[in-house]
């Protein structure tokens, strides 16, 4: 038998999964600043800009628009390297499957599941 899910808990759902990618993303960013003995190393600061669109409509169905822009830093440069090793399928291919796999935890179907990396030459604002 299929449970299904009202709107408003669809919404809490994707909502609570947004707020908890961010917030490890920067705990692990946090945690491997630090060195072993607790002392804090010197590491550069850099910003990273999310949007974050939800729409649902009447119906209940929801849809999710996700995108995380690193203006340039060394780890933009890093991101331009990694996605410039693997190429950009690849990284179109991975993310679209860790989102179906994480939602799939859930119980919940993923479809239509795009992805587009851009801002790869040198000064652009990386943006996945």
């Amino acid at each position: 038998m299929r449970q299904i899910m009202t709107p408003n808990q669809k919404f809490v759902l994707v909502a609570i999964a947004i707020i908890s990618i961010v917030s490890l993303s920067t705990v692990f960013l946090y945690t491997r600043a630090i060195t072993p003995a607790g002392q804090a190393e010197n590491f550069e600061t850099f910003e990273e800009i999310d949007e974050t669109y939800i729409y649902v409509d009447a119906q209940g169905n929801a849809t999710c628009q996700f995108t995380a822009l690193l203006p340039p830093s060394e780890l933009a440069d890093a991101m331009k390297s990694v996605v410039s090793q693997f190429g950009t399928s690849v990284i179109n291919q991975t993310y679209s499957e860790s989102i179906k796999s994480g939602w799939a935890q859930y119980g919940l179907e993923t479809e239509n599941i795009t992805c587009a990396v851009t801002g790869l030459t040198e000064g652009d604002i990386f943006r996945l």
